[in-house]
């Protein structure tokens, strides 16, 4: 597996006192070839062609700790609906749907803008 680390703010790895807030949890499973998750401004891609939706809870569980954060310090979780992938889908909403109820934490799903694709 290969990981790769994007940011989308360039500020987010400069604040220390991000650990003790709490977090919003972001989880993308459309992509059959890769999973995408976020800790508020911070997203982390995780890409390989072997790569399985299965493999998300812990790859969940590697991020968290990598980045020192408690599954307690979320405070909520948004999931991409799609399009994409439907058994992705169903996994990333089944993951986000469980972390939710068990952390009494409020889950959001989230559509992803798609654009036509023109072969010119």
């Amino acid at each position: 597996m290969k990981l790769y680390f994007k940011t989308t703010n360039s500020m987010s790895k400069v604040n220390t006192e991000r650990n003790k807030e709490p977090q919003v949890l972001f989880i993308d499973t459309t992509d059959r070839e890769k999973i995408i998750i976020g800790l508020d401004h911070e997203h982390w891609e995780f890409v390989s062609k072997n790569q399985r939706p299965q493999d998300l809870v812990g790859l969940i569980e590697e991020t968290l700790k990598t980045e020192k954060i408690s599954l307690r310090d979320i405070k909520e979780i948004e999931v991409n609906v799609g399009p994409g992938s439907f058994t992705g889908l169903k996994i990333g909403v089944a993951v986000a749907n469980a972390l939710g109820f068990a952390l009494d934490i409020p889950v959001n799903g989230q559509r992803q803008l798609v654009l036509p694709k023109y072969n010119i």
